[in-house]
């Protein structure tokens, strides 16, 4: 899965030099969740409604 894959190397990138399985929970999260969300919407696609 090419979206955790690059959502792991940011967290590496920008995080401490953790050992390959022992980076801490919240980051697992964090990278988790953002590839998730990207998966769920690829485009980046908003919506607003008018008259409101």
């Amino acid at each position: 899965m090419r979206a955790l894959d690059d959502a792991s190397d940011l967290a590496a990138t920008y995080g401490r030099d953790w050992p390959e399985d022992t980076a801490p929970r919240l980051v697992n999260t964090l990278a988790t969740k953002s590839a998730a969300r990207y998966l769920r919407n690829p485009n980046g696609y908003t919506q607003s409604r008018a008259g409101d």
